[in-house]
């Protein structure tokens, strides 16, 4: 059995529109809060878009830690790349 990572995040991507989160990705912050609770670990949420100024209130009032806010599509596959290669290693 793989023993789970107690160093990371449990991340979750909060796909909004228009300014709105959709109602799933808060239902997956308290599941992902649930499960970072059970790993002691904290939960990261994934925002990509504009104007998107209340929403991380909004995430993190649904048990998210941490709110990566990426306004470039762009960026999004880099940045996690870059926190994979980052994580520690066991």
């Amino acid at each position: 059995m793989i023993k789970p990572n107690r160093k990371g995040e449990v991340w979750v991507f909060a796909e909004q529109e228009d300014g709105s989160l959709h109602d799933v990705a808060l239902e997956l912050c308290g599941k992902a809060r649930q499960l970072a609770d059970r790993l002691g670990v904290k939960v990261g949420a994934v925002l990509s878009g504009w104007k998107t100024q209340e929403l991380p209130r909004q995430l993190i009032s649904h048990g998210t830690d941490n709110v990566y806010l990426v306004e470039d599509h762009n960026q999004v596959i880099p940045m996690m790349i870059k926190a994979l290669k980052e994580r520690p290693k066991e």
